[in-house]
């Protein structure tokens, strides 16, 4: 029987402050408390179906642009990635029901202390497993259906590789829309997809990355 494997996958959104920049409304907080989670796990469920046996799960916290910014800003930009965040969602993993209480691993990490009066969020993070294969074939239906051109066999075979506007999707109005009823902000279309942490992958991987290196 193959080991249950665990991605944790960051979904890069911006929300769309234009309203506030021109002075028609005031800047939109969110109370993490209030977010209803279940809805939002359902329609990631249903956009991001597979035919493969995978299981999806949210954490019950979200990280804002602040954060963001100020890593950019920071000594070591590459922290904006926020792969610490997504270790310690994929530790808190085991054992947690749909929605994993991470809020208070993730504490420390915010530069905005206070998740009940927090910015909207810029990176959704979610874990997949299942096998290690059908993780992987999830997250290559999952680009395409957000448009990723950088999932595209021809664009994978291109010699020339992938340009970084292949790896940029676009959100569809059914995510914008479950995004907006969640935090309570319109989000604009431009999305990325990553993966940030993961368990350790089979064997069978390591030993055949090792051998594509010598």
């Amino acid at each position: 029987m193959a080991a249950v494997f665990r991605q944790v996958f960051g979904l890069w959104i911006a929300p769309d402050f234009s309203g506030v920049q021109q002075g028609l409304i005031a800047p939109p907080y969110v109370n993490h408390d209030e977010v209803n989670y279940e809805t939002l796990l359902l329609t990631l469920n249903d956009f991001f179906s597979c035919p493969e046996r995978v299981r999806l799960r949210i954490p019950n916290d979200t990280i804002d642009q602040v954060t963001i910014h100020f890593r950019i800003a920071g000594a070591d930009p590459t922290t904006a990635q926020c792969s610490d965040f997504a270790e310690l969602l994929l530790k808190a993993t085991p054992g947690s029901r749909s929605t994993i209480p991470v809020r208070q691993h993730w504490q420390s990490l915010h530069y905005l202390k206070d998740r009940k009066h927090a910015p909207p969020p810029a990176l959704l993070m979610f874990v997949v497993e299942g096998t290690f294969e059908a993780v992987m074939i999830w997250f290559g239906q999952a680009w395409l259906r957000l448009g990723i051109r950088a999932g595209d066999m021809t664009v994978m075979l291109d010699p020339n590789g992938p340009k970084d506007s292949d790896y940029e999707g676009r959100l569809p109005l059914v995510l914008r829309s479950a995004f907006e009823e969640a935090f309570g902000v319109p989000y604009v279309e431009p999305c990325q997809l990553t993966k940030l942490a993961s368990s350790a992958p089979p064997a069978w991987v390591v030993e055949a990355a090792a051998a594509w290196q010598r």
